[in-house]
């Protein structure tokens, strides 16, 4: 009798102890394994200019660097064409444009040059309105001791008292680029008029065409 009594008591701890277990188990979080260095997010810029889209291609002439982009048929092409669409332009015909969007490499099935604007967003298409000249940003900047000066290609070259950055430029907004290199972001303010930009910091510099 001692002895399966014993039985007994060891068979109802084993059970409380598995039961406990499966209860604890009810409130555990299972999270996502991925690693972050296989996810990739496309940072979004500013594009704005003359638009056009004809034949199952389209193009936008960048207001800032003065450059024909050739816009990618994947995100939000299907809206900046539905969008173009119902201004009824002429064939060929150009209406000023702005995007959210970024560039990226042409892909297999895709034709024309190996970087294309892929639109992520249209904000605005307007019809018998041209690109202000004064909005483009190639030029040489000088400001005491430096000298920046942005290129067409969305390059740039900084030089900064001897001390030569280079990276890529674009436009965060309507009027501020961000200049981006090994050596961090910098972000500036556009005086198109006053033909300036200024660094947003404590202490801001002011380089002039």
């Amino acid at each position: 009798m001692k002895i399966k009594s014993l039985i007994l008591i060891i068979s109802a701890v084993l059970l409380a102890s598995c039961g406990g277990k499966g209860n604890s188990k009810q409130g555990e979080v299972i999270y996502d394994t991925i690693p972050y260095t296989e996810i990739t997010i496309a940072p979004e810029y500013y594009f704005a200019g003359e638009y056009m889209y004809m034949a199952d291609a389209a193009v936008l002439l960048e207001e800032a660097t003065g450059t024909r982009l050739p816009v990618a048929m994947r995100e939000h092409s299907i809206t900046a064409e539905t969008n173009y669409r119902e201004l009824q332009p002429e064939a060929g015909e150009y209406v000023f444009a702005r995007f959210h969007g970024y560039m990226a490499d042409k892909q297999p099935d895709e034709e024309g040059p190996l970087q294309q604007l892929a639109i992520t967003h249209v904000i605005e298409m307007e019809k018998n309105k041209k690109a202000d000249s004064s909005r483009n940003l190639v030029a040489v900047y000088k400001g005491e001791g430096e000298t920046l000066t942005l290129l067409s290609d969305h390059t740039f070259e900084w030089d900064q008292s001897g001390n030569q950055i280079n990276g890529k430029w674009y436009l965060a907004s309507e009027d501020q680029l961000v200049l981006m290199s090994g050596m961090g972001n910098h972000l500036l303010d556009i005086d198109p008029k006053a033909g300036t930009l200024t660094t947003v910091s404590g202490s801001p510099v002011t380089l002039k065409r």
